[in-house]
């Protein structure tokens, strides 16, 4: 393949930029060093830009993931600090049960308290109406309960 003619480098190169296994180095080892700068110096350049920019794009990802990674855990921190008294009489909402000291719980601010096992009942019944992201989040607070 490789035999000092411009257009069959060009030719491997671009099946290798299309390639998402192989790179510019997997051709480098083919060429004699002089070839390696004259011949692909500009696709070289190229691809630099084009990685530089795949880098750049990436980065940019992980910090939108990591600020809603914070997001989340700050949500968290917060629903676990929350406390509120119930009153000794007072019944789940889906059970009618009353609970017990060691249970897990879910209290609203519409003050409709829930067994942890009734209100993913509950979610499960009506999932249809609750959205992917509520239920991911409901995943982690259990996680954490």
């Amino acid at each position: 393949i490789i035999d000092n003619s411009g257009d069959k480098l060009k030719a491997c190169f671009e099946v290798i930029s299309e390639s998402k296994n192989l790179t510019f180095i997997d051709l480098l080892k083919f060429l004699p060093p002089k070839e390696k700068l004259n011949t692909l110096h500009a696709e070289l350049k190229q691809s630099l830009r084009l990685n530089g920019k795949k880098i750049e794009e990436a980065k940019q990802k992980m910090a939108d993931y990591n600020n809603s990674a914070q997001e989340v855990a700050n949500q968290l921190k917060l629903l676990q600090s929350s406390s509120m008294p119930i009153p000794p009489n007072q019944c789940c909402h889906k059970c009618n049960k009353q609970f017990l000291e060691d249970q897990k719980i879910y209290a609203f601010p519409c003050l409709h308290i829930f067994h942890q096992k009734c209100i993913m009942e509950l979610f499960f019944e009506f999932k249809m109406h609750v959205s992917n992201e509520k239920m991911a989040l409901l995943h982690k607070i259990n996680q954490f309960m």
